[in-house]
């Protein structure tokens, strides 16, 4: 019986230690990809390709607003946003939600508070439109599957069940042969 306890606990042990945090996705400049989108009410399936196809930003980036390109820089001033120098945002197209309907919205550029606690992320999405005044707040679990891979799953809708499949995308140069 001991035995069989001792296992358990090392078990237990090295599972809690493989579990990782979402400290390594808080820090800017790291590029991920999207490389699936998935729903459905029973079993998951990949969204309608006429969504998907819309899709310009299958990647993101974490920044910090003033490390923003010209051409983003110029957006926000286009749309009078109210971001601070010091905000981490996240240019993105990929959020197939807004407002409780389902479809592509065009790019947007949001504000986001990352939780280590309960591995949520939130953002305060602005759409890239002239009639956006308001952010609207997403959230989005996010789900470990190692290192470089992980699931946001939106937590807003969860009758949607929308699961966003990312991966860490590696840039390789002529000095990594």
């Amino acid at each position: 019986m001991k035995r069989i306890l001792f296992f358990l606990s090392v078990l237990v042990g090295v599972s809690l230690r493989a579990q990782l945090t979402c400290d390594l996705l808080k820090v800017p400049g790291t590029t991920y990809s999207l490389l699936a989108c998935k729903n459905g009410k029973g079993k998951l399936m990949y969204t309608d390709t006429s969504i998907v196809n819309h899709f310009k930003y299958k990647q993101f980036s974490l920044k910090l607003a003033s490390e923003l390109s010209a051409a983003e820089k110029a957006d926000i001033k286009k749309y009078k946003l109210a971001l601070k120098p010091t905000d981490t945002v996240i240019v993105y197209d990929w959020d197939i939600l807004h407002q409780a309907k389902m479809g592509y919205f065009g790019p947007a550029i949001g504000r986001v508070h990352i939780s280590s606690n309960d591995s949520v992320i939130k953002i305060y999405k602005y759409l890239l439109k002239p009639e956006t005044k308001d952010y609207v707040p997403t959230r989005f679990k996010i789900i470990r599957m190692s290192k470089d891979n992980f699931i946001f799953y939106d937590m807003d809708h969860p009758y949607l069940n929308i699961n966003y499949y990312f991966q860490k995308k590696y840039v390789f140069s002529a000095a990594d042969k």
